[in-house]
């Protein structure tokens, strides 16, 4: 609707002025009174035309309202105001019900190639709320984009390399070593001393040390170097999950080989905990590769060659505070080993060189402060302003009985992400995880999600698809065949003005879908669905469809089966189902 609303106005303004103007709002009025939609476009024009806003806006009123596709054109306070006619709305619903996703679809991303990295947590424990809400606001917004043909790459950066990795092998190993009452070796009580600063304290870390032991028995107490190698075979050839990272291991210390095992373990159950809520990755990258593939020396050297490089106190830094970041940045530290940010350059550096026309980011909150100095290293590499687009992610906060339920990942007492999934299932997940804006906080209360009422959210949702379908059903049963949309359609010219305000709710689908994706705000799915799931009940609530005078069943047919549509696309979009019966 606002890209005819657009259309009409462009046209206006040739004929009216003579001028053209592109970069004018049109909006739905925050008060429904004033109309269906609303355009700023007589205050932009207000200077180049020497005229107030209101007069200007008078003009294109008057201009416009002798189009049939408006019921009224109205000017106020320099707004101009449109009304659309029953007869638009009717033949758009129409064309709409005929082929929904045709309608709804749009050739916006022309096939441009779009990564969108989420989720990325350390591998170093499950999932928790938080990784979930990313994944879901990531997953969500990639969907999105392949409806209007971007070519979108997922892609899960692995923090595989540096101290936490080390860390959980020690973790690990420390409770092996219990698990084979060695407390009085050296070896363990080194362990201990770290595992008590900085240690994981998972049931997790435990289960994984059992794994361990399970194949390996008591030779890790004190291995030889000689020796890493036969019990690397030997968990290979005993564990059932790929262990892709000891395929690779080459023998180092115990701490290195349990590291690795431990990586393997959890990289797995990361991809089950996704894909159990629907959220599969193309691509897997491993931090550790840009170690190894020389890739961080490249980039240091190509950033020497530029210019951007000093070296203070031994130390490298990068002169970020040039491109907009609040103070320089250490790339290698005086020891000669590379910072965390040195690979996140890195990483960030092969994205630019494979491609992508642009990068989305979901991260976590804690995040905020690093964005300037990502960019300001991407204008060094000469990335365009508007390459990079970083997405925050608020924590999750979850109630049980009223209670907020404390979760600490390190101090082992939290709720898993799988834990919740198996609770209250995906869909609950999922849609709950996007009522709000992902860079707000946002409280779960596992209670209410689990309610067959109006009071949640995703019920509410689903039971209009599922009550639609049951109407559907129940027709067919009456009538002894399924009520088909070209059949249908010509009943469309028979709604009224009861049936024009969930006839506006389908049709704006279209601008809500492109709006949401080009302003990365998936949660304004739920918005949507939550307002056109309540008018569709309170219109089931006054109006009979079925056993009434025929045309007028049909007509009301037709709209139901167009709000059906309208609520599977939307939920499918979300990964969402939607059920025939609940």
């Amino acid at each position: 609707m606002k890209e005819l609303v657009k259309q009409k106005l462009q046209s206006a303004l040739l004929e009216l002025y003579n001028t053209a103007e592109e970069n004018f709002k049109i909006e739905k009025p925050k008060d429904p009174e004033h109309g269906d939609l609303s355009t700023n476009l007589a205050f932009l024009l207000a200077r180049k035309l020497k005229k107030p806003p209101q007069k200007i806006a008078q003009e294109l009123a008057n201009h416009l309202s002798k189009d049939p596709h408006f019921k009224s054109v109205e000017a106020l306070k320099g707004f101009v105001n449109f009304r659309l006619s029953q007869e638009l709305l009717k033949e758009e619903f129409k064309k709409f019900l005929l082929s929904p996703e045709e309608y709804l679809r749009e050739d916006i991303g022309k096939g441009k190639k779009v990564q969108v990295e989420f989720v990325s947590a350390n591998p170093t424990g499950p999932l928790h709320l938080g990784h979930g809400r990313g994944a879901v606001v990531g997953d969500t917004l990639s969907r999105l984009l392949e409806f209007f043909n971007y070519d979108v790459v997922r892609e899960y950066y692995i923090n595989d390399a540096g101290r936490q990795v080390r860390l959980l092998g020690i973790s690990v190993l420390y409770r092996y070593m219990e698990e084979c009452q060695r407390k009085d070796e050296e070896l363990f009580r080194e362990l201990e001393r770290t595992f008590n600063e900085e240690g994981y304290r998972g049931e997790y870390v435990k289960e994984i040390a059992r794994r361990l032991r399970k194949h390996v028995g008591d030779s890790l107490c004190f291995p030889a170097r000689a020796e890493l190698s036969r019990i690397r075979e030997e968990l290979i050839s005993k564990e059932e999950i790929p262990l892709n990272y000891l395929k690779k291991y080459e023998p180092g210390d115990a701490i290195e080989l349990v590291s690795d095992f431990a990586l393997d373990i959890l990289l797995e159950e990361i991809r089950k905990d996704l894909l159990l809520m629907g959220v599969e990755f193309d691509v897997w990258f491993s931090e550790r590769s840009l170690h190894e593939s020389g890739l961080i020396d490249e980039l240091v050297k190509l950033l020497k060659e530029k210019g951007y490089v000093y070296e203070k106190d031994g130390a490298l830094w990068l002169k970020t505070s040039q491109f907009g970041d609040d103070k320089d940045r250490v790339i290698r530290r005086s020891d000669g080993t590379y910072t965390y940010f040195a690979a996140d350059i890195a990483y960030h550096y092969d994205k630019l060189k494979r491609g992508f026309d642009k990068v989305i980011n979901v991260w976590g909150a804690d995040h905020h402060g690093y964005i300037p100095r990502v960019k300001a290293s991407l204008k060094m590499l000469g990335a365009r302003e508007d390459w990079l687009e970083v997405l925050l992610i608020q924590m999750v906060k979850l109630f049980r009985g009223g209670k907020e339920v404390k979760m600490s990942k390190r101090a082992g007492n939290f709720v898993t992400l799988r834990e919740l999934l198996e609770e209250v299932g995906p869909d609950a997940v999922r849609f709950t995880f996007l009522t709000k804006r992902s860079d707000t906080p946002l409280d779960f209360d596992v209670e209410k999600v689990k309610e067959k009422s109006s009071e949640n959210p995703v019920f509410y949702v689903q039971y209009a698809h599922a009550r639609i379908s049951g109407i559907l059903r129940e027709y067919e049963k009456l009538y002894g065949k399924k009520p088909s949309p070209l059949e249908l359609a010509p009943y469309v010219s028979e709604l009224t003005q009861a049936e024009e305000k969930l006839l506006k709710l389908v049709l704006f689908l279209k601008d809500e879908l492109r709006e949401i994706t080009q302003k990365r705000e998936p949660h304004l799915l739920t918005y949507y669905l939550i307002e056109l799931a309540r008018e569709f009940h309170h219109y089931y609530n006054h109006n009979r469809i079925l056993g009434t005078q025929e045309k007028t069943m049909l007509s009301r047919l037709a709209l139901a089966l167009g709000v059906k549509e309208a609520i599977k696309t939307a939920l499918g979009l979300m990964g969402v189902s939607a059920p025939e019966r609940m």
